[in-house]
């Protein structure tokens, strides 16, 4: 238990994991909800799943995930 508090900024039910690693760090956001979310972003990257650029906020599909690899 990382014990971390979450997000004041984040939308009710959307989910959002850092990670860190030799590959570099990674953002994980997943969208439990019917309707879309706007997920703030701390740093920008690259979008995986569909290669788009992420700089400021990430727009989330409802039902969605996302996977961001954050730039150095």
């Amino acid at each position: 238990d990382a014990r971390i508090a979450p997000r004041a900024d984040l939308p009710r039910d959307v989910e959002v994991v850092r990670r860190s690693g030799e590959s570099g760090a990674f953002l994980f956001a997943i969208n439990h909800t019917s309707s879309d979310a706007k997920v703030p972003l701390d740093a920008a990257g690259t979008e995986l799943l569909t290669g788009e650029r992420a700089t400021g906020r990430l727009v989330l599909p409802a039902g969605a995930v996302r996977v961001v690899r954050l730039d150095d």
